[in-house]
């Protein structure tokens, strides 16, 4: 058990390692994604604090090939050599020489990371494959051929067809329905590839989800989502970005009879004369057909 005693940050987090696996899965998962987000932080107030790293920034072509090194090198003096893997180091010295974070292109997820998530799917949802944030129950075609082969492990039932009540909803088009695999602080917020920062996502969930940098900054995204686009962008873009603000801000569970996403597909009702998150009610289709 952890103690009021003072750690240094490697004994803190082996003893977070030693207390989760005391405890039964379900609380262990929370800690770790609660320690994904302090890991995140961590590493990202120690690398921009760094003078040398300041150097990096400033002349990327000279330290091209040791800004790897340094990354590193930092990360394993913070004890956090086994939360941050070589992908991420490799992604972090990037963001750094870079300066333009969007322009880096980060790795896609590996076989082994998405087992452990469809795994964890598996426990918290049963044997269907659904979005976590909207419920959407995945039909196998909304599945890539290779990610088919990692569900077929945990014999998955698929929707044998598309909801008809999807079909009439105009908020959720149907045709945004593949399955990806989204990174919960996003990889701009420094959000590490680890299973305890990854989520299943529908397509349409994924892409209404604003990619703020850090998990505390939901109101910015639940505000941001109410601003109409730009005329140069689609209309519909501001309709999913309200819708999906509407649905994490709930967390996901229907506000008249509690359904999680887990158990039924989510969707919002308008309930004024403005369509922004907080004039959106999450609704399964059950209550919706009920109003």
């Amino acid at each position: 058990m952890l103690t009021n005693e003072v750690l240094d940050e490697g004994e803190f987090f082996a003893a977070l390692e030693a207390l989760c696996a005391s405890v039964e899965e379900s609380e262990a998962r929370a800690i770790r994604i609660a320690l994904t987000s302090v890991i995140a932080r961590l590493v990202e107030t120690r690398l921009l604090s760094d003078q040398q790293l300041r150097e990096v920034a400033r002349y990327p072509d000279v330290y091209l090939e040791q800004s790897r090194q340094i990354v590193e090198d930092r990360v394993a003096e913070l004890g956090l050599s086994t939360y941050v893997d070589e992908n991420d180091v490799r992604y972090l010295a990037r963001l750094l020489t870079s300066g333009v974070p969007h322009r880096t292109r980060p790795e896609p997820v590996g076989t082994e990371l998405i087992s452990v998530l469809f795994r964890e799917s598996y426990r918290n949802g049963g044997r269907e494959l659904r979005c976590a944030i909207c419920g959407f129950h995945f039909r196998e075609g909304d599945v890539s051929e290779a990610r088919r082969e990692l569900a077929r492990q945990f014999e998955f039932v698929y929707a044998a067809e598309f909801d008809p009540r999807r079909v009439a909803d105009g908020l959720k088009p149907p045709h945004k329905t593949a399955l990806h695999i989204d990174h919960v602080i996003p990889r701009l917020g420094w959000g590490p590839t680890r299973a305890e920062n990854l989520q299943v996502l529908c397509e349409f969930c994924n892409q209404g989800k604003l990619s703020f940098r850090r998990g505390l900054e939901n109101l910015s995204g639940f505000a941001a989502a109410s601003v109409p686009p730009l005329d140069r962008l689609p209309a519909e873009w501001a309709t999913r970005q309200a819708v999906v603000a509407a649905l994490m801000t709930a967390q996901s569970s229907c506000g008249a009879c509690g359904t999680r996403a887990d158990q039924r597909e989510l969707t919002a009702v308008v309930q004024g004369e403005w369509f922004v998150p907080w004039m959106l009610e999450v609704r399964c289709y059950d209550c919706v057909e009920s109003i």
